[in-house]
């Protein structure tokens, strides 16, 4: 039942010539499902002569039907009608106290059952929607660059991740791009990430440098009432030169494809995640400083992208370069190359983002 209409969400069988229209009928609408539905009572006829008895404007589906017997229950949850069920005889002619009290019983059950699965999906969608609110709803436009993300959320059970990605324009035509992921699968890691992220795009608007706004974040996190923690992987980018500070804070190792195709590694320092005990002076996140060419692409993701159960890690990142090394050259089709053939042999249960920065 959707906004005062059954929709129907599943047939076995033949339906018959007609009976397409009530794939969304009103509960207004002259049809057995609807008034079994208002009246929350069974309704059960042994002839078609007993059923046009009851529904004469229907005479013209019966007649095309083979039917001679037919039971129509409502599905009712917590003591409301959510739905109706229909089962159509063909050589049936009587239902016995046995029968009629075996198909109620099938039926509250089904109830339970599709009650549960709506819940689900109500908690799918409110999941999803307080996830896309803490992430960015735009990108800067860079001078010199361009920027493309992908983002994929678990299509198993109703978690709610913590990953996340930023990007911020800095002064001189640079850019700080951040990828990261909270601790936990709830409404708290959400919470936190867009706290967390929020915090990194002000200090990086500040002025501070790559180790410092890492160190910042981690002492922010830290200070707040929820124990978590969170890995993250952060660059500042100057587009003019391609001169590149990156620090780790127990992320995954981000990827360069070069102008001519191929994919490097860069295995940097690590810090500890975020919020753990540590020193959140700059030098407790190291920062690497790299060169990227005109041309060149810079890749930052989470695990989702790279992790199977029951797999080495390591095969999940070269799965991610040869991935990589083959898509096109520029954004975003780039972007959507990645995220589609992965997409295609992960198991999606978990978050899974994606940031690339390309240099011009």
């Amino acid at each position: 039942m959707d906004h005062g209409r059954l929709r129907m969400i599943g047939a076995i069988g033949p339906l018959p010539i007609g009976a397409q229209a009530m794939r969304r009928a009103r509960l207004t609408d002259p049809w057995p499902l609807n008034d079994v539905v208002r009246s929350g009572e069974p309704a059960f006829y042994t002839s078609q002569a007993a059923f046009l008895r009851q529904y004469p404007d229907l005479a013209e589906l019966v007649a095309a039907s083979t039917a001679t017997a037919a039971a129509f229950l409502p599905l009712v949850a917590q003591g409301r009608p959510i739905g109706a069920m229909a089962l159509i005889y063909a050589g049936r002619r009587t239902f016995s106290t046995e029968d009629r009290t075996l198909l109620t019983a099938l039926t509250s059950a089904i109830a339970q059952s599709l009650q549960r699965a709506i819940m689900v999906d109500q908690s799918r969608e409110i999941a999803a929607g307080l996830q896309s609110a803490m992430l960015p709803r735009r990108l800067p436009v860079l001078r010199g660059g361009s920027l493309a993300v992908r983002y994929r959320t678990a299509r198993v059970g109703t978690w709610i991740g913590g990953d996340w990605y930023d990007a911020v324009a800095l002064a001189e035509d640079a850019v700080g791009v951040a990828i990261g992921d909270v601790q936990g699968h709830d409404t708290e890691a959400a919470a936190i990430m867009g706290q967390l992220r929020i915090a990194m795009t002000a200090y990086a608007a500040e002025g501070h440098s790559a180790a410092s706004v890492l160190a910042r974040a981690s002492a922010f996190l830290a200070d707040l009432p929820a124990d978590r923690f969170a890995t993250c992987l952060y660059a500042q980018v100057a587009l003019a030169t391609g001169e590149t500070w990156l620090v780790n804070a127990g992320h995954l190792p981000p990827l360069v494809r070069r102008a001519d195709g191929t994919v490097l590694r860069l295995d940097l320092p690590t810090g500890l995640p975020l919020g753990l005990p540590a020193d959140w002076g700059a030098g407790g996140y190291p920062a690497s400083v790299f060169r990227l060419d005109h041309g060149d692409s810079l890749l930052l993701y989470t695990d989702g992208l790279v992790e199977r159960p029951g797999e080495d890690l390591e095969r999940g990142l070269a799965r991610l370069a040869e991935v990589f090394a083959a898509g096109p050259a520029q954004l975003p089709a780039l972007a959507d190359h990645v995220r589609d053939t992965l997409g295609e042999r992960l198991e999606a249960e978990d978050d899974a983002a994606l940031l690339l920065l390309h240099r011009d």
